[in-house]
């Protein structure tokens, strides 16, 4: 999903907790492909719209 100007960038990722196993999923704000900083955080089974699995 594209960010608010050409230089950013959101991916999400998948992700498991250490401590507990369950399966997340991760929002990622890259800027010129660097990455900047967590935008969410979540359990997979609600992964959200827009975003490619």
């Amino acid at each position: 999903m594209a960010g608010r100007d050409s230089e950013l960038e959101e991916e999400a990722c998948y992700a498991d907790c250490d401590r507990c196993g369950t399966s997340l999923y991760v929002i990622l704000r890259f800027r010129e492909n660097v990455p900047e900083r967590v935008v969410a955080i979540g359990r997979e089974i609600d992964w959200p719209e827009g975003y490619s699995k």
